[in-house]
């Protein structure tokens, strides 16, 4: 889940998350979540936490990715790098760029373009299979200007649950557990599945320069 704040476009915007998901995995793989029925999703997540301070084959270039309507957001889902070619030239950064980040070649990308206009605009959420089911991704690289920046400056809180059907994360002191769960807290019924109601959320926040990367636990 990832949280954009509200804005006023003159025009579609868009932004590009590269995902680990398996070979072969295919545009209908990935899953959009309309959360535009619950936009307090994360003030209302930060409740349950203690208040303190912490710093696949090609694609057919002539076919156009199919485009789903999520609320706020027209998204996308390009299976790999090829299939970029098929977004609007608009969206597409450099071919230098995705060249100088060898390590996304085997990467689908999910794409969500922010639509015209004033928007109070909700969380961008999404399923994906990943490729290693044993990690947790959080999609955090940034590209900016085209350019890959060896380092970036980070303002970012992360959340995850370590759900009692699979096995637990090992988590850092840094995480924070919540107070109870989500239940307590959260309107569980507008997370669409998304949220165990009985299970904890953990959270960090990573702000500052640090190494341009995604992170991966």
């Amino acid at each position: 889940i990832l949280q954009h704040g509200d804005v006023s476009a003159d025009a579609a915007v868009a932004m590009i998350l590269p995902l680990p998901v398996p070979p072969k995995t295919q545009e209908g793989d990935v899953k959009f979540v309309d959360f535009s029925g619950y936009k307090d999703f994360f003030e209302d997540l930060d409740a349950g936490f203690p208040r303190i301070s912490v710093a696949a084959p090609a694609g057919d270039p002539s076919q156009n990715l199919k485009v789903y309507s999520v609320g706020n957001f027209n998204a996308s889902f390009a299976p790999n790098l090829k299939d970029m070619d098929r977004l609007d030239p608009v969206y597409r950064l450099p071919r230098e760029t995705w060249n100088a980040l060898p390590a996304y070649k085997n990467h689908g990308f999910a794409v969500f373009q922010l639509k015209k206009g004033k928007q109070d605009v909700h969380p961008m959420v999404f399923d994906f299979p990943r490729k290693d089911p044993s990690q947790i991704f959080f999609p955090t690289v940034h590209i900016h200007d085209g350019v890959v920046h060896p380092e970036a400056e980070f303002d970012h809180t992360l959340y995850l649950q370590n759900s009692s059907k699979g096995p637990r994360t090992k988590l850092s002191s840094k995480w924070t557990e919540s107070e109870d769960v989500p239940r307590s807290f959260l309107q569980v019924s507008k997370t669409k599945g998304v949220v165990e109601a009985d299970e904890h959320i953990y959270r960090v926040k990573i702000s500052g320069e640090r190494k341009n990367v995604d992170i991966y636990l």
